[in-house]
Formats: structure tokens, C-alpha cells, sequence
């Protein structure tokens, strides 16, 4: 009976329709992406795939989904993610080639970006682009959704830089 009564005092009830409390599991449901392939193919190299974090697998299990093979490059250096800085940063290896590659808040990620990938190649990021990705972002994030930026760039650096990064989705 006092928990009917305690029951019969609340002003909100909150529930967990989608599992993430319950069952500790998330699903990517929506991406933004000029080219969700090479998005995936970069973000899937920014994971640990040795998690229990459900961000990480949802991310690892959408990308899988997409390019049943995961090309894996060697991580030379990573930046963990921190609540405080609101991002993850990796600097990895594929054959000759050399990238820094972010994910995070997008509107931590998305400031440090000066081009966008358009599906074949990096161009300048214009002022109206970026507002629009920002509007389809904070609809996302409206709906309720988690938003998570991918952000890469070629580097010759042995080093985590992150300006002038490129906007992948």
C-alpha cells in the first residue's frame, strides 16, 4: 500500500522504451552523410571493438552492417573520450596514408571543420552548408535522438591536431 501511495504523488514517470537503461544497448537509427560507406569506414576506426560501452558497439554494429568488412588501420595514438572536452580522437595508420579521426558532440566537432566530404572528395565547408547540417542535427537531437559528429583528416604528423578538420556525418 505505500507504494501505491507514494505512486499516486508523482508528477513524472519515466520509462525506457528503447532498452538503453534496461538492457544496456543502443541502435544507430539516423545518419546524416553525403557518403555513409567512407563515414563508416573511418568512425568504425575510432571504436574500441573490446567494449561494453553501448555507443561503441552501436556504432562498431551499424558500420559492420554497412561495409561487412571493417577495415582495420593502426592506431599510432588515441585521445580518450572525456566528458569534459565532449570527444575522441585517434591518429591511425592505413598503408602510407595518416589521419586524425574525431567523434563526439557536433557541436564541439563541428566548429573545428573547414571542409566537408561530398561523397568523392573534400571541398570547402560554406557558411550555408554548415548552418543546414547544424539544422539537421539539432532536429535530430529534437527528436530525442543521440547526436554523435565523425570528423577525419589526412595528416603528416605524427601528432593529434584537430583544426581544419573535414565533416563527415
Amino acid at each position: 500500500l505505500p507504494s501505491v501511495e507514494t505512486l499516486g504523488s508523482a508528477e513524472v514517470i519515466c520509462t525506457d522504451k528503447t532498452g538503453t537503461v534496461t538492457e544496456n544497448k543502443m541502435t544507430v537509427t539516423k545518419v546524416y552523410s553525403e557518403n555513409i560507406l567512407y563515414m563508416c569506414k573511418m568512425v568504425s576506426n575510432c571504436c574500441d571493438k573490446n567494449t561494453h560501452n553501448p555507443t561503441e558497439n552501436a556504432i562498431l554494429k551499424y558500420s559492420g552492417d554497412a561495409l561487412v568488412d571493417l577495415p582495420e588501420f593502426f592506431r599510432e595514438k588515441e585521445i580518450p573520450f572525456s566528458s569534459k572536452i565532449k570527444k575522441m580522437a585517434v591518429l591511425c595508420r592505413d598503408g602510407k596514408e595518416r589521419y586524425v579521426i574525431s567523434k563526439g558532440a557536433a557541436e564541439v566537432l563541428l566548429p573545428e571543420c573547414t571542409r566537408i566530404y561530398n561523397g568523392k572528395e573534400d571541398v570547402l565547408l560554406s557558411f550555408s552548408k554548415k548552418r543546414e547540417i547544424e539544422k539537421k542535427l539539432n532536429e535530430m537531437a529534437d527528436e530525442g535522438l543521440r547526436v554523435i559528429a565523425v570528423t577525419y583528416k589526412k595528416t603528416k604528423l605524427k601528432a593529434i591536431t584537430e583544426e581544419n578538420m573535414v565533416f563527415l556525418g
